[in-house]
């Protein structure tokens, strides 16, 4: 068979693909790309058609598996955008907490409260706040590693007990 004869045999099966692709998709346009690629399909693949058999099961054949085809790349792609959305938006949520007016006003007000306590404990907590190792700070002080250790420890104690007495408690539901 001729590639103008298989077209032309294609061609006189064009209507039952369209009818057959109404069990994919309720969308007419949708409907003509399906046969189309189906017919594209078999044009390409024309030399592994054996002409004893069934052209019409064929072609529907084709449709079915590129329909198949077709779905598990668009569930694929579905889930890598929303993955990939998923971490566009907890990163842009971790760059952006600190700059609402509320962060702001609070990342203000534990500057002053670390302000506010002793000048041992204020240097060695912003050292380790600024990205300082615990080995890097000792070494940058003179003090043993325990010192350091303790001394942030005490910070943070110290803090968390000004801030339970600033922060109003709230209510959860």
């Amino acid at each position: 068979m001729t590639v103008k004869e298989f077209g032309t045999a294609l061609m006189e099966h064009e209507r039952t693909l369209l009818s057959y692709s109404s069990r994919f998709s309720l969308d007419y346009e949708d409907r003509k790309d399906l046969v189309q690629e189906t017919m594209m399909k078999a044009l390409k693949n024309k030399e592994q058609y054996r002409h004893d058999t069934n052209l019409r099961g064929w072609l529907c054949t084709i449709m079915s598996n590129t329909y198949i085809n077709q779905y598990h790349r668009q569930v694929k792609l579905a889930n890598y955008k929303s993955s990939k959305a998923d971490l566009i938006k907890a990163a842009t949520f971790n760059q952006h907490s600190y700059e609402s007016p509320e962060m702001v006003t609070r990342m203000n007000e534990l500057d002053a409260l670390i302000e506010r306590l002793s000048d041992d404990l204020k240097t060695v907590l912003r050292m380790y706040l600024n990205g300082f190792k615990y080995r890097e700070i000792a070494d940058e002080l003179n003090f043993p590693i325990g010192t350091v250790k303790h001394k942030i420890f005490k910070a943070r104690e110290v803090l968390s007990g000004w801030l339970k007495f600033q922060m109003p408690i709230e209510r959860f539901a």
